[in-house]
């Protein structure tokens, strides 16, 4: 529970950090109305609410606004300040969300700034991150590359007695726009407790929310994280998120 604690008071403090003078910001290369669409081509135990995705499945992402956060090092000083989009979200054509962060509901942002300095940035504050995991007894990987006009980044975190997360994203540095993800979280023992992975399939179609809702036949597994042993992993993946397309899980300003 001290390392839980101290990552949320960590996750607090990057809405919350003052805007510092010269402090680079970051900017989305996409404009409003810009569209990205997934398909889901392996999922286990990941959900939106009460949906649990299956493979196959849509998401299609229709950016709506832009917002400005900071993104903070583990003392509150600010690193630099990103760009993330707002946007309309669906799940096999069904309206989920309206103009929001899709990190506020487990979601990847479907654009990060374009270039490779964006990227070059993100690794101080990982080697930050990785320190302070160190400090407290847990394990923070990570590698970042470039190749042929793609950013890679994967990420591994690990506690113990707790479980581990394994994370990768591909993005394409021109556009700015995500072309893969994977996320897998295990238990101490080894068990799997949740894979989520998909690809970039296209601009996501226009058209306007059906009347019928997501469904799914995707049951939860048979075994349950035992007294919230598994807490601190959800915290990571919010740190993880934040850290990889600068997402938030409060609204900083618009």
């Amino acid at each position: 529970m001290r390392l839980a604690a101290i990552l949320i008071s960590i996750l607090l403090l990057l809405p919350a950090a003052h805007t510092a003078q010269g402090v680079k910001v970051f900017k989305l290369s996409v404009g409003i109305g810009a569209k990205s669409s997934y398909i889901i081509v392996e999922a286990y135990n990941a959900s939106v609410g009460e949906y649990y995705f299956r493979t196959g499945d849509r998401i299609d992402y229709t950016v709506m606004g832009r917002l400005t956060i900071n993104i903070t090092y583990t003392n509150g000083s600010t690193a630099f300040m990103v760009e993330i989009p707002l946007c309309n979200v669906r799940i096999n054509g069904k309206l989920i969300m309206i103009n929001d962060t899709p990190q506020r509901i487990g979601l990847y942002s479907p654009y990060a700034p374009p270039g490779r300095e964006y990227w070059e940035a993100q690794l101080l504050v990982l080697r930050d991150l990785k320190r302070s995991y160190e400090r407290v007894g847990g394990e923070l990987e990570y590698s970042i590359s470039f190749k042929e006009g793609r950013a890679r980044l994967t990420t591994y975190i690990r506690s113990r007695d707790k479980g581990e997360m394994e994370e990768e994203i591909e993005v394409d540095m021109a556009s700015g726009r995500l072309l893969r993800f994977r996320r897998v979280l295990r238990s101490s023992t080894g068990d799997v407790w949740k894979i989520f992975e998909g690809v970039y399939t296209g601009e996501a179609p226009g058209g306007g929310e059906t009347s019928k809702p997501p469904t799914s036949t995707t049951s939860k597994p048979s075994w349950e994280p035992r007294g919230g042993s598994l807490l601190w992993i959800g915290v990571l993946a919010a740190m993880v998120v934040i850290v990889l397309l600068g997402g938030i899980l409060t609204r900083g300003r618009r």
